[in-house]
Protein backbone atom coordinates (compact mmCIF):
# COMPACT_ATOMS: atom_id res chain seq x y z
CA UNK A 1 0.00 0.00 0.00
CA UNK A 2 1.18 3.28 -0.74
CA UNK A 3 0.82 5.97 1.77
CA UNK A 4 1.80 8.89 -0.21
CA UNK A 5 -0.45 11.70 0.18
CA UNK A 6 -0.88 12.86 -3.13
CA UNK A 7 -2.04 16.86 -4.04
CA UNK A 8 -5.65 17.59 -4.21
CA UNK A 9 -6.51 19.07 -8.16
CA UNK A 10 -9.30 21.56 -7.02
CA UNK A 11 -7.38 22.62 -4.02
CA UNK A 12 -4.81 25.17 -4.77
CA UNK A 13 -1.04 24.76 -3.37
CA UNK A 14 -0.36 26.21 0.00
CA UNK A 15 2.85 26.39 1.73
CA UNK A 16 3.00 24.35 5.30
CA UNK A 17 2.65 24.11 7.94
CA UNK A 18 -0.63 22.43 8.06
CA UNK A 19 -2.64 22.44 10.70
CA UNK A 20 -5.37 19.56 12.02
CA UNK A 21 -7.80 21.05 14.39
CA UNK A 22 -9.97 18.39 15.75
CA UNK A 23 -13.02 19.89 17.72
CA UNK A 24 -15.32 17.63 19.58
CA UNK A 25 -18.61 18.54 19.48
CA UNK A 26 -18.27 21.00 16.60
CA UNK A 27 -19.89 19.90 13.78
CA UNK A 28 -21.53 21.01 10.35
CA UNK A 29 -25.33 20.68 11.12
CA UNK A 30 -28.69 22.01 9.57
CA UNK A 31 -28.15 25.20 10.43
CA UNK A 32 -31.86 25.36 12.17
CA UNK A 33 -33.59 25.76 15.70
CA UNK A 34 -31.67 23.01 17.25
CA UNK A 35 -27.90 23.61 15.77
CA UNK A 36 -26.22 25.05 19.24
CA UNK A 37 -23.38 25.43 16.79
CA UNK A 38 -25.14 27.65 13.73
CA UNK A 39 -26.67 29.80 16.57
CA UNK A 40 -23.41 30.39 18.18
CA UNK A 41 -21.57 33.71 17.69
CA UNK A 42 -18.45 32.13 15.97
CA UNK A 43 -16.70 34.91 14.69
CA UNK A 44 -12.99 33.23 14.98
CA UNK A 45 -14.68 30.24 13.44
CA UNK A 46 -16.18 32.29 10.82
CA UNK A 47 -13.14 34.07 9.78
CA UNK A 48 -11.40 30.88 9.36
CA UNK A 49 -14.14 28.92 7.23
CA UNK A 50 -14.08 32.03 4.49
CA UNK A 51 -10.18 32.68 4.73
CA UNK A 52 -8.55 29.26 4.82
CA UNK A 53 -8.51 26.13 3.14
CA UNK A 54 -10.63 23.26 5.14
CA UNK A 55 -12.49 19.86 4.24
CA UNK A 56 -15.23 18.59 5.86
CA UNK A 57 -14.77 14.80 7.57
CA UNK A 58 -17.40 12.44 8.43
CA UNK A 59 -17.56 11.47 12.31
CA UNK A 60 -20.12 8.62 12.39
CA UNK A 61 -21.03 5.73 10.59
CA UNK A 62 -19.10 3.26 8.28
CA UNK A 63 -16.83 5.92 7.76
CA UNK A 64 -15.27 5.59 11.09
CA UNK A 65 -15.88 1.66 11.47
CA UNK A 66 -19.42 1.52 12.85
CA UNK A 67 -22.07 -0.73 11.24
CA UNK A 68 -24.28 1.62 9.04
CA UNK A 69 -24.45 5.05 8.57
CA UNK A 70 -27.21 5.61 11.16
CA UNK A 71 -24.62 5.19 13.93
CA UNK A 72 -23.68 8.45 16.06
CA UNK A 73 -19.62 8.71 16.41
CA UNK A 74 -17.89 9.46 19.26
CA UNK A 75 -14.70 11.13 20.49
CA UNK A 76 -13.09 7.83 20.39
CA UNK A 77 -14.23 6.47 17.02
CA UNK A 78 -12.93 9.52 15.29
CA UNK A 79 -10.03 9.63 17.18
CA UNK A 80 -9.02 6.03 16.08
CA UNK A 81 -9.56 6.77 12.67
CA UNK A 82 -8.01 10.21 12.11
CA UNK A 83 -4.81 9.45 14.21
CA UNK A 84 -4.35 5.87 12.65
CA UNK A 85 -5.37 6.74 9.23
CA UNK A 86 -7.34 3.50 8.76
CA UNK A 87 -10.70 2.13 9.92
CA UNK A 88 -11.01 -0.27 13.32
CA UNK A 89 -14.14 -2.05 13.43
CA UNK A 90 -15.85 -0.46 16.52
CA UNK A 91 -18.73 -1.10 19.16
CA UNK A 92 -21.78 -2.49 17.72
CA UNK A 93 -19.96 -4.31 14.40
CA UNK A 94 -17.38 -5.55 16.66
CA UNK A 95 -20.38 -7.73 18.47
CA UNK A 96 -22.56 -8.77 15.86
CA UNK A 97 -18.78 -10.27 13.89
CA UNK A 98 -18.05 -12.16 17.52
CA UNK A 99 -21.49 -13.41 17.61
CA UNK A 100 -21.52 -14.01 13.39
CA UNK A 101 -17.77 -16.42 13.55
CA UNK A 102 -18.44 -17.62 17.42
CA UNK A 103 -15.52 -16.03 19.24
CA UNK A 104 -18.27 -14.45 21.89
CA UNK A 105 -19.56 -18.06 22.66
CA UNK A 106 -15.78 -19.35 23.15
CA UNK A 107 -14.09 -17.12 25.97
CA UNK A 108 -13.73 -17.13 29.52
CA UNK A 109 -16.44 -15.42 30.42
CA UNK A 110 -19.11 -16.69 28.24
CA UNK A 111 -18.45 -20.08 29.68
CA UNK A 112 -18.78 -18.54 33.24
CA UNK A 113 -21.86 -16.90 32.57
CA UNK A 114 -23.47 -19.95 31.28
CA UNK A 115 -22.69 -22.06 34.10
CA UNK A 116 -24.04 -19.30 36.73
CA UNK A 117 -27.36 -19.39 34.58
CA UNK A 118 -27.73 -23.23 34.95
CA UNK A 119 -27.28 -23.03 38.46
Amino acid sequence: MDWRLEPISDRPRRPGPVLLVVMDGIGLGFGDEGDAVALARTPVLDWLRANCPWVPLKAHGTAVGLPSDDDMGNSEVGHNAIGAGRLFDQGAKLVRRAIADGSLFAGETWRRLIERCRR
